[in-house]
């Protein structure tokens, strides 16, 4: 089980460096703090903000610097007070340690107001704002620093402009390399998942490219889900398959650990608790020497979006704001259309800024919660990509940057059916492909090594177990009086009548439990609620 991450002014972390996941420095692969070791015996350095899945910790002396991987994955959260600080991955381990120390806290309900609300546009924190007063997410381009006067925030400079081929060129490569240097690394195995989407078939083009241009070993397949949920999704994928050559689940997983109800709770309450609104429990953790390729892509790489569209859509998020309670609809608004102008400043208009707020919000919220429990990348979310999707033309149609990456490396994927005929790439598509200078990608190292996956339990609980055990949480807590409606209260009865008979919805269906449950929790940990003495 992961253990929570939280440092403050009382317990720094040991000198030195250390790195808490895995990180990418150019074509390799980078594994914890030994692998940090091995990387920098040779005189190089692991950038602040690299592609991958971790936490960055340097102290010297009395001198801290911390950050995460490009897509902020691992979240991190900070508190400060003049001398006093705290930094913690969790942020509800972070209130209740702020709170053990005797620190008054007080609840934001222009933020708890966002988790009452009835758009999928609030499956995620909205800003830098937290349901606490004074405690802050981390954003994408930042890190922490740390000295004698205190804890300060620092943005990373924009990456540099260059032409969109070159960006492209180097995106194709720079990825074909990291995925070749995995192949060869011994102990591995590659999953690259295959849906009926775009997104996914353009990760199984670079699959696609390593098989008909490298000698590889067999350590990795395409995986493309079975069950009936996925039943199109694999219909898709066979015939892709078919068509390709390709094999299609022909290696197994290797056995998950299975997860306790309690550690189950554990995990979802650390990464998701306050800040994702599904409730995705994780009955089991993969086994982290399976690596597993996805899409995960965002609307932020498919579409252009106006600046009337972007507006529209902000729009709508404010009118359906707390739709299910109380909250503080101007001072949400301001942080939210704050963030936006954030992005704007650096991307010269709402549309883009709101491209960007797609990829930096819900892709780190939303892909990075997979990430908790298997070894994931998403090679959208790196570097190299956004660097890309931010020098396409601005004229180019929608889905182009996936199309080029079709064309490039099997265009005969081009050729084959979607599972929304409006992603197949049309006439406008053909006439705009880029065309890539040859690619030459030199394979990767990995240094470190893949940590033990440790013992599990006997039994993986089922989602009806885990949402009945937090309903069972929220009982015992109870909620502050008057924050909630009656439709909320009624989402709230039927879905506990739907437990009681035995049935468990989806995990976007469970997202009363979560805002009740924060409510709750909050209060119980004498945050103080608004309203209330």
């Amino acid at each position: 089980m992961p253990q929570p991450f939280l440092i403050d002014d009382e317990t720094p972390p040991p000198q030195g460096a250390t790195l808490h996941g895995c990180a990418f420095a150019e074509a390799d692969a980078v594994l914890g703090t030994d692998g940090l070791a091995a990387l920098e015996s040779e005189g190089r350095v692991l950038d602040w903000h690299a592609d991958g899945c971790h936490l960055l910790v340097r102290r010297d002396g009395d001198r801290i610097a911390l950050g995460a991987d490009f897509a902020g994955y691992r979240h991190l959260f900070h508190w400060s007070d003049g001398a006093r600080w705290a930094v913690c991955d969790s942020f509800i381990d972070l209130v209740a340690h702020l709170r053990a120390r005797g620190i008054a806290l007080e609840e934001d309900i222009a933020q708890t107001g966002a988790f009452l609300s009835r758009k999928q546009l609030f499956q995620q924190l909205t800003s830098a704002a937290t349901p606490v007063k004074g405690i802050s997410c981390l954003r994408v381009d930042e890190r922490i620093e740390i000295d004698a006067d205190g804890l300060r925030i620092v943005t990373a400079p924009p990456a540099p402009e260059r032409p969109y081929a070159e960006a492209l060129h180097a995106f194709l490569e720079l990825w074909l390399a990291r995925m070749e240097g995995l192949r060869r690394a011994e102990g591995l195995t590659l999953f690259i998942h295959l849906s009926g989407g775009l997104d996914s078939r353009a990760v199984a083009a670079f699959h696609l490219w390593l098989e008909r241009n490298r000698d590889l070993p067999e350590n990795a397949t395409i995986r493309s889900l079975t069950d009936d949920s996925h039943a199109e999704d694999l219909r898709i994928a066979e015939r892709l398959a078919e068509a390709t050559g390709l094999r299609l689940n022909h290696i197994d997983p290797r056995p998950r650990r299975n997860l306790t109800v309690d550690e189950a709770l554990a995990a979802w309450r650390h990464h998701s608790a306050g800040v994702y609104s599904p409730v995705r429990v994780p009955s089991a953790f993969s086994h982290p020497a399976d690596i597993n390729f996805s899409g995960h892509a965002t609307n932020g790489y498919k579409y252009r979006f106006t600046d009337e569209e972007a507006d529209r859509r902000v729009r709508v998020m404010e009118r359906s704001y707390a739709w299910f309670g109380h909250g503080d609809r101007p001072r949400w608004r301001a942080a939210l259309r704050a963030e936006l102008d954030r992005l704007a400043g650096r991307g010269g208009s709402l549309g883009q800024a709101w491209a960007v707020y797609q990829r930096t919000q819900r892709a780190r919220f939303h892909a990075g919660q997979a990430a908790t429990y298997k070894t994931q990348v998403a090679l959208f979310h790196s570097a190299s990509a956004a660097a890309a999707a931010e020098a396409r033309p601005q004229d180019a149609p929608d889905y182009q940057f996936y199309h080029d990456i079709l064309a490039a490396l099997a265009p005969d994927l081009m050729e084959l059916a979607l599972d929304d005929p409006r992603k197949a790439p049309g006439p406008e598509h053909r006439a705009a492909l880029t065309a890539v200078a040859p690619l030459a990608p030199e394979p990767g190292r990995v240094y470190g090594a893949v940590p033990s996956q440790g013992e599990g339990a006997a039994d993986a609980p089922s989602r009806l177990e885990l949402a009945r055990a937090l309903l069972a949480e929220i009982d015992a807590a109870g909620w502050p009086k008057g924050r909630v409606s009656l439709i909320f209260r009624w989402h709230l009865f039927r879905l506990r009548r739907d437990l009681a008979r035995g049935r468990a919805r989806h995990a976007v269906r469970l997202r009363h439990l979560h805002a009740a449950w924060l409510l709750g929790r909050l209060r119980a940990l004498g945050v103080r609620m608004e309203g209330e003495a």
